[in-house]
């Protein structure tokens, strides 16, 4: 996206984290009009195309679920966490699409590892413990027949 005024040219991008059922071609439109709306007389702006990725959502209830639950639990010695977030992961989509399996993406990160961001850390018992806890799913995984979880 470019706004310009006069002589200048102000690039920036933008990205949106989708949950659910939304559809990035809707929120693509919805904020393009909203921002055609505020520009300036003075101003245009111009839209480059950029790819867009579907949101997904997961049967938390799923075999694959329960055991990634019942591994980070005992893991980590408390019970694990089912958090929704919008993220932009394309293939955890294509394989709900094309392959019809749920993804189980598991995170490790803490509040202020600041990830993507300034000054960006990761604690080193989370590297361990996650490194831990996908050893061990797999693991109880490769014990259900294929198809199953």
């Amino acid at each position: 996206m470019r706004l310009r005024r006069q002589s200048y040219t102000t690039p920036w991008d933008t990205t949106f984290r989708l949950v659910g059922t939304q559809s990035p071609h809707k929120v693509r439109e919805v904020f393009r009009s909203h921002i055609r709306s505020h520009v300036p007389a003075d101003c245009t702006v111009e839209f480059e195309p950029y790819g867009t990725v579907h949101a997904v959502q997961m049967d938390t209830n799923s075999p694959g679920f329960a055991a990634a639950q019942a591994v980070c639990a005992s893991v980590w010695q408390e019970p694990c966490r089912l958090i929704g977030m919008g993220g932009s992961i394309p293939v955890v989509g294509l394989f709900k699409s094309m392959l019809g399996t749920d993804s189980v993406l598991l995170g490790f990160g803490l509040p202020d590892d600041n990830i993507h961001g300034v000054n960006e850390k990761y604690d080193l018992e989370s590297f361990e413990l996650g490194s831990l806890c996908w050893a061990k799913l797999l693991t109880e995984l490769g014990h259900h027949p294929v198809g199953t979880v």
